[in-house]
């Protein structure tokens, strides 16, 4: 009889916790340790920056933001262990293709970027923000977000 192989059976019960992670929204304190500091960040894909943000929840890493957080940045906004710093600064736009620079009026990028957002900044980014065309940027300071909900560092 082959020997078992111990690394199989130590894998499924992290997949598990993670799978419960996933469903749950309970993050595990495991690797909590890791904190990922922001300091100057232009965004870029939304979707490669939710397979970014799905990770991190994962992990329970902790994301603090301390400088410039631009476009698909935001939407580490959406993690429970995220906190600003009054002094950060968050810009919003609406959705741009990330070959051309042109804006979409496909609204289902900037959908999943509100989705990652406290209830207030949400709905100001579905009413208004969405919207925002060309070079246009809104720009939020880590002070209006945190009177928005976010955590303070």
């Amino acid at each position: 009889m082959p020997a078992s192989n111990p690394r199989r059976r130590s894998a499924l019960p992290h997949a598990l916790v993670m799978a419960l992670a996933l469903v749950t929204g309970v993050v595990p304190r495991t690797h909590a340790e890791e904190i990922h500091v922001v300091t100057h960040d232009t965004g870029g894909s939304v979707i490669a920056r939710w397979h970014e943000v799905t990770s991190l929840r994962l992990e329970g890493t902790e994301v603090r933001i301390e400088g410039s957080c631009m476009s698909s940045c935001t939407m580490y906004l959406g993690l429970p262990n995220t906190c600003v710093s009054p002094s950060a600064s968050f810009g919003f736009h609406g959705p741009r293709s990330g070959t051309t620079g042109q804006s979409l009026a496909d609204t289902s990028a900037a959908r999943l970027m509100a989705s990652h957002y406290p209830p207030a900044l949400r709905n100001w980014f579905l009413r208004e923000g969405q919207y925002l065309q060309g070079s246009h940027v809104v720009t939020l300071s880590g002070r209006q977000l945190i009177a928005m909900g976010i955590r303070r560092c």
